[in-house]
């Protein structure tokens, strides 16, 4: 069984300080998919994942997919998108009434 909980990029921009946005776009724009670099090319260093947290099993599989160069690519390219493309998606969403 799986469970994904998400906020809507717009809703998280417009509810996070000015001091969280630096500190998020820092790290997330400091690791290039040609050269990855500081925190945010270290899963591990930021995702705070614990056997005890995720379940042993769960664990395990995320510890073998961030081995995966591809894997930690497609995850910087989602941090990145969120401020950009996921947020035009949103704007526009919620112009035409979607929610």
């Amino acid at each position: 069984m799986a469970a994904v909980m998400d906020v809507p990029i717009l809703e998280a921009l417009e509810r996070c300080t000015e001091k969280f946005a630096r500190l998020v776009g820092t790290g997330s724009s400091s690791a290039s998919p040609k050269n990855p670099s500081g925190r945010m090319a270290d899963p591990l260093a930021w995702h705070g994942a614990h056997p005890k947290l995720m379940g042993a099993e769960n664990h395990a599989d995320f510890l073998a997919a961030i081995q995966d160069p591809s894997t930690v690519h497609g995850m910087l390219e989602d941090f990145r998108a969120g401020p950009a493309v996921d947020r035009f998606h949103d704007e526009a969403d919620q112009a035409q009434g979607r929610t």
